[in-house]
């Protein structure tokens, strides 16, 4: 279960499997209309940038976004 916080205070949430790669996460958010191509992840404390480009493939089990994770997109 992930929650993404957007620039403008709201939020999206959305359950993928552990097994899923941050790739898919960032597919999944660019398909969301409120999302800008040029946005990032980023893990709150400590303030830590999901590249999709260096770790895409990594899985959201092994960046330790699984079970549950808030995440900001700036």
């Amino acid at each position: 279960r992930l929650q993404v916080r957007l620039p403008d205070g709201s939020a999206l949430r959305h359950t993928l499997p552990p097994e899923s790669t941050l790739a898919e996460l960032y597919a999944w958010l660019r398909g969301q209309p409120q999302v800008h191509r040029q946005q990032c992840l980023w893990i709150p404390l400590p303030r830590t940038r999901l590249d999709p480009d260096a770790q895409g493939d990594q899985t959201l089990l092994s960046l330790g976004l699984s079970p549950s994770a808030s995440l900001l997109l700036l």
